[in-house]
């Protein structure tokens, strides 16, 4: 009973992290590259070409308040906004500001989500936060990074469309099997170290 007890508790610091984080939305917008500017040297390391489609995913949590953060860490409200966070971009820069807010006109949107890569810059104009789901048009889209040069970088895309709207962020297969393998190691190698003293 005592070790039944022992995996009980394992589980449950396991789950419980995942469920108390789960106040964001997740998007996740495809849309075809229609133009690219490499000043910073940053999209032909990537290898993105003019016609790739690309994906992005972009955190949204309407309790928190929005953010900018400035080259040198600091970090400041943007009074009025959500907080937005880029959880998959496609360039890789350095250095930049990072945005990290949104605002929601009721019939339009306007994102700027970044991470310690790059920014993400999201306009619609024809839906609000509340009523973007799957299929929903986004009317501007656009990426900037800058390089070790200083210089920026910057892809546009067109024809972007919501392809998935969920309160978890997406994860990759590969993750997910070695993540469930991981796990089912863990209760055999418990099961066998606790159940013979059974």
């Amino acid at each position: 009973m005592n070790n039944f007890i022992r995996v009980l508790v394992l589980l449950a610091v396991l789950l419980v992290p995942a469920y108390a984080s789960a106040s964001s939305v997740y998007f996740t917008l495809e849309g075809t590259v229609n133009s690219l500017f490499d000043r910073g040297g940053v999209i032909g390391s990537s290898g993105v070409k003019i016609g790739d489609t690309l994906k992005y995913v972009v955190a949204v949590d309407t309790e928190t308040g929005g953010t900018f953060t400035d080259v040198r860490g600091g970090t400041y409200s943007i009074p009025g906004a959500v907080y937005t966070s880029l959880y998959q971009g496609v360039l890789n820069g350095a250095g930049a500001e990072q945005y990290n807010w949104g605002r929601d006109f009721g019939r339009s949107i306007y994102l700027q989500t970044g991470n310690e890569d790059s920014n993400l810059y999201v306009n619609s104009w024809t839906s609000g936060l509340g009523d973007i789901q799957v299929g929903t048009q986004i009317s501007q889209l656009y990426e900037i990074a800058f390089g070790a040069n200083g210089e920026s970088s910057r892809i546009d895309l067109s024809a972007v469309t919501v392809t998935r709207v969920s309160d978890t962020a997406p994860t990759p297969i590969s993750a997910a099997v070695l993540l469930m393998g991981g796990g089912l190691g863990l209760v055999g190698i418990i099961r066998r170290k606790f159940g013979k003293n059974s």
